[in-house]
C-alpha cells in the first residue's frame, strides 16, 4: 500500500480487500498496520503503560524489557525515552508491525525488534508487559 494520499483512501482499500473476500490470509491487526497508530491513538496511554513498566522494574538504571505484541513499537519509543541505560526486545506476530516499528525505532539504541510468538521467545527479562496482548490467550496460557 503505498502513494495514497490520505488515511481515508487506506482504509478505503483495507475495507475492499476484506469485502472482496482476500482476507482470509490476513488478520485484521495485519491490516491495519499502516493506520494502527492513528486508530489508536485516543485509545492507548502508551505513557501510563510505560509508567506501569517503570513502577515493577527493578531498582536500577539498567535492566532487561521485553515488550510483548510490541506492534507499532510506540510504548517501546516512550520507554526508551525514559529509561535510556536499560535494554528493551519488542516481539510481534506481525512482519507490518514490526517493520513501523522499526521505522519508529531505528535511532534509538538498545532497542530490539523480534518476529514471533511471544510464547517461543528465549531469554531473560526483567520486566515483560503483554499490555492489549494478554487477551488474546486462551485462559490455560
Amino acid at each position: 500500500m503505498t502513494g495514497y494520499d490520505t488515511i481515508d483512501e487506506i482504509l478505503q482499500e483495507i475495507v475492499a480487500e476484506i469485502e472482496a473476500g482476500r482476507a482470509e490470509e490476513m488478520t485484521m491487526y495485519k491490516s491495519l498496520a499502516p493506520v494502527y497508530d492513528y486508530l489508536f491513538a485516543s485509545t492507548y496511554d502508551y505513557e501510563t503503560n510505560n509508567e506501569y513498566v517503570q513502577l515493577i522494574a527493578p531498582d536500577t538504571d539498567s535492566f532487561d524489557y521485553l515488550c510483548a505484541g510490541c506492534g507499532s513499537g510506540r510504548l517501546l519509543q516512550v520507554f526508551a525515552e525514559t529509561a535510556p541505560d536499560a535494554t528493551a526486545t519488542g516481539v510481534d506476530l506481525n512482519e507490518e508491525m514490526l517493520a513501523i516499528a522499526g521505522d519508529r525505532l531505528r535511532h534509538i539504541t538498545g532497542v530490539t525488534l523480534e518476529q514471533g510468538n511471544v510464547l517461543n521467545c528465549d531469554g531473560k527479562f526483567d520486566v515483560v508487559s503483554a499490555f492489549n496482548l494478554i487477551q488474546q490467550f486462551e485462559d490455560e496460557t
